[in-house]
């Protein structure tokens, strides 16, 4: 009597298993990309803030009460250069918030390990009716060694690894992730750029009857002029409309803001001399025209 010996069938693994994981690797790209480009905004946006923030509060106060913080905070501890060290320390404080801002939203995303598992379900979750806990059963079926080890039926195991890919490979994956909101991120972005120049433009302009071209020109000197006292630390002063300067004044060696006169002490009449149009210079206190 002769016996007639069946081979078993026999899944092509690595056709599944490409075809299973290759969605779940297009997903991870773009979460790559989302995650770059989100912390590139933010961080970007946080920025711009920072410097809309420091000029309202450095230039505009300025403008409005004709008060330099820097130069008060200099004449009253000119020997102790603690200006320095404030600009500095609220120098740091933003540098920090800004690395955070990086850190959390872009370096821990890109080095976090997304398993298959993890992005299976994240389609899921977004593809309910489409999916129906197929592609996380095909991605753990799809491994030989799960299927082998719970004796599951090869027909089935191979039936529900193609049905998932066929159903996954329609599916739109770059639909998972929310890119209205990364949108709004660069949207703000521009508000807080653009949109803030062209307003504190308007208004200047309004106020002092100037042109657009003068309001450009002046504005990038200021702008210049706020880096280097707030972010290169250096002691610049806000130009005024006038300066005056004495001749002759010859300050103490204790405090040179301060002139000494002997009691029947001779000297020259002091002399004033006016300038004007002055432009801060960072290796000068200031300069100017008469």
């Amino acid at each position: 009597m002769a016996s007639v010996t069946t081979q078993p069938r026999r899944i092509n693994w690595e056709d599944t298993d490409r075809r299973v994981r290759h969605p779940l690797h297009i997903v991870r790209g773009y979460i790559k990309q989302y995650c770059v480009l989100e912390g590139l905004g933010l961080s970007l946006l946080y920025i711009s803030v920072a410097f809309w923030l420091g000029m309202a509060f450095d230039w505009g106060l300025y403008q409005v009460f004709g008060v330099d913080w820097v130069q008060s905070l200099q004449a009253v501890t000119s020997e102790s250069g603690i200006d320095r060290y404030v600009r500095g320390f609220l120098l740091i404080v933003v540098v920090l918030g800004l690395a955070a801002v990086a850190v959390s939203k872009t370096v821990l995303r890109l080095f976090r390990e997304f398993s298959d598992q993890a992005m299976a379900l994240l389609l899921e979750r977004r593809f309910p009716r489409d999916l129906g806990d197929r592609l996380i059963t095909a991605v753990e079926l799809a491994n030989p060694q799960t299927s082998e080890k719970y004796g599951f039926s090869l027909a089935l195991t191979e039936k529900t690894i193609r049905d998932a890919a066929d159903r996954v490979e329609k599916l739109p994956v770059r639909g998972v992730f929310n890119w209205a909101r990364l949108r709004w991120v660069f949207v703000l972005l521009l508000l807080t750029t653009v949109g803030m120049y062209g307003l504190v433009g308007a208004v200047v302009c309004l106020v002092r009857m100037s042109s657009p071209l003068d309001y450009a020109g002046r504005f990038n000197d200021m702008a210049g002029i706020w880096v280097d006292r707030n972010v290169m630390i250096r002691d610049m002063h806000w130009p005024r409309q006038a300066y005056l300067q004495l001749i002759g004044f010859q300050g103490s060696a204790r405090n040179a803001s301060v002139m000494r006169v002997g009691y029947g002490e001779q000297r020259e009449n002091l002399r004033v001399r006016a300038f004007k149009w002055l432009k801060a210079n960072p290796k000068k206190r200031v300069v100017g025209r008469r």
